[in-house]
């Protein structure tokens, strides 16, 4: 009986806690903080297969996932600019400015593509669709730089054609990689309570 009780207690209290606006704020943004690092840890310590794209796998999957599991305005943008600073002392191989660009960009589409309707995170074809579309964004943004300042990609041996493809699709298992985080996540949490 008392464990009931302090269920209930714990539960009301966590309620009470969640309901200030400031605490929900300090931990979404604790929230950001830690998933973006996790984004720039996985983008540094994936290994390399040869594949243009492979390592989406962990980085994009990391940033999809705080990006489902942080409901707040622009949380996608937060991550992927939090991945460029995290970047710094990680040692991410471009720029700090460069990262901005690169992961922003694909944080910002995952926040665009929440607010279309019937798109969501939430299910499976919503979170492959923006794993694919945040992955194009970093992919449009490697072409771009490639072709304006005539730098050799690893890509432009493969061919454009295959790249792209190699990115939609490992950006489409990231999306549904973090899908399956979550949803399992969400109901080891349900089954605890």
């Amino acid at each position: 009986m008392s464990s009931v009780r302090s269920r209930a207690s714990y539960g009301n209290t966590a309620q009470k806690l969640w309901a200030d606006k400031r605490v929900r704020i300090a931990v979404n943004l604790l929230l950001i903080t830690v998933f973006s690092a996790l984004t720039a840890l996985a983008k540094n310590m994936h290994p390399s297969v040869g594949i243009p794209g492979s390592s989406a796998i962990f980085w994009l999957t990391a940033m999809i996932t705080g990006r489902s599991v942080v409901k707040m305005e622009f949380a996608g943008l937060l991550i992927g600019c939090g991945t460029a600073a995290w970047g710094i002392p990680i040692g991410l191989e471009h720029t700090f400015g460069y990262n901005v660009l690169l992961y922003g960009a694909s944080g910002l589409l995952l926040d665009a593509m929440t607010k279309i309707p019937k798109i969501s995170l939430d299910n499976l074809f919503g979170a492959a669709l923006c794993g694919l579309t945040a992955h194009m964004a970093k992919y449009g943004f490697i072409v771009y730089a490639a072709v304006a300042t005539s730098v050799s990609k690893h890509f432009i041996i493969v061919g454009f054609v295959k790249s792209a493809a190699f990115h939609a699709a490992f950006g489409i298992a990231a999306g549904l990689i973090a899908w399956g985080i979550v949803k399992a996540s969400r109901l080891g949490i349900k089954r605890l309570t």
